[in-house]
């Protein structure tokens, strides 16, 4: 059975905020004015992404140290190198973590055979039968 994106709009926008985020972890440098690109995104990467990766603490003690890391002024080594941890953890987590996108596309068409919703999209069931909606009128 293939599931189209429009059932699941999480990870569609899962896709585009890791390769953000991904790709702010690889810049060579880091400006303040960064951290408006993605500082939206970041919970809900580590939410939906991170999830199995780390620990519901550990993903708050995350988003602290970004918003700390970017919040010193001038940027130190400290500040730097925290920030650096951070994003490359969130990056190898996405890359090698648990979170597949195959798993999200079975769960979804298991959930879709059961009748149940699928990842926050409309409830996937069959339409009617012509014959059963005949005979009813």
């Amino acid at each position: 059975t293939r599931v189209s994106m429009r059932e699941r709009p999480a990870e569609m926008l899962a896709t585009f905020f890791e390769a953000n985020l991904i790709g702010i972890a690889f810049s060579r440098t880091l400006h303040y004015q960064f951290y408006v690109w993605f500082f939206h995104q970041l919970p809900f990467v580590l939410g939906f992404s991170c999830a199995s990766t780390f620990s519901g603490i550990a993903r708050l003690a995350m988003l602290v140290v970004v918003e700390v890391a970017f919040n010193v002024f001038p940027a130190t080594w400290w500040s730097s190198l925290m920030l650096t941890v951070v994003l490359w953890a969130v990056a190898l987590a996405i890359a090698f973590g648990y979170d597949k996108p195959g798993q999200w596309a079975t769960v979804a068409v298991m959930s879709a055979k059961k009748g149940g919703r699928t990842s926050g999209g409309p409830r996937v069931t069959p339409p009617p039968a012509r014959a059963a909606t005949a005979a009813a009128e």
